[in-house]
């Protein structure tokens, strides 16, 4: 009877003290994880590629002096003969790319060769003229130098550039009839060019895109004669268009962390 006593003293004792050693556990409070970073593509950098595409343009010709042969040339001194020209483009760039918030500022340098070509035949009319002159010009390489600027929503850009253009432009005449004589200039014209693109990464560092250029070359003095005279032409200045595509490598990781 005394040991049963003892016993439910002691379950009694225990059932009062329970809940209060339950208040007195301590409740871990819960563990706040970080969420991933998420990488957002950033445009800076080194980049190269390659462009492929096409260009066209015209050319306007003033003879501005003849030494009076009137079998050369075809055209008297003050008449013109202006023609279109048209063709391939294909080379490569390389520039670099500062990015701040969606702002992308940057430097860039292209290089194509060209076959940009077009002539025309004089037509008779006067008596310099035996109408059977072939005049031709064609572009051989293109320069530029720019600055750009663009606006950036994550993997697409929208650009300006602007900067230096030059160009190898060689231009021929012959006489067709009677081959009373031949001749031909190339000459480097420097000028200025303004453009605007699209640029699309596919990866970190795939980019293609698409440009247009406009480019504006200065007027020269060109010399097509021959030994029987000097024929001294005035190439006025040329508007060139150019289209094409591009393939570039962007150098540098992922992009930018972001939280």
């Amino acid at each position: 009877m005394k040991k049963l006593l003892i016993v439910s003293a002691a379950f009694i004792a225990l059932g009062t003290s329970a809940p209060a050693t339950a208040a007195d556990m301590q409740v871990k409070a819960p563990v706040y994880k970080a969420p991933p970073p998420v990488y957002v593509f950033s445009w800076a950098g080194f980049y190269i590629g390659a462009d492929v595409g096409g260009g066209w343009s015209k050319t306007s010709l003033t003879n501005t002096i003849s030494d009076g042969n009137i079998s050369w040339p075809d055209l008297a001194p003050g008449q013109g003969i202006g023609y279109n020209q048209h063709g391939f483009i294909g080379g490569g760039h390389i520039g670099y790319n500062w990015q701040t918030a969606n702002w992308v500022l940057g430097v860039e340098v292209s290089g194509f060769g060209a076959n940009i070509k077009g002539g025309a035949t004089t037509v008779p009319g006067d008596p310099f003229s035996a109408g059977d002159d072939v005049f031709s010009s064609r572009i051989r390489s293109l320069f530029l130098a720019t600055a750009r600027v663009g606006v950036a929503w994550d993997r697409a850009l929208l650009y300006v550039r602007g900067g230096y253009a030059g160009a190898d432009v060689r231009t021929t005449v012959s006489d067709t009839v009677g081959s009373t004589g031949a001749g031909a200039d190339s000459n480097w014209r420097s000028g200025g060019t303004v453009g605007v693109g699209l640029e699309y990464a596919f990866t970190d560092n795939l980019i293609g895109g698409v440009e247009y250029d406009y480019v504006r070359l200065n007027s020269a003095s060109i010399n097509l004669g021959d030994v029987n005279a000097q024929y001294v032409f005035n190439d006025a200045g040329r508007d060139l268009s150019l289209v094409y595509g591009r393939l570039s490598y962007k150098f540098g990781g992922p992009g930018v962390a972001r939280y």
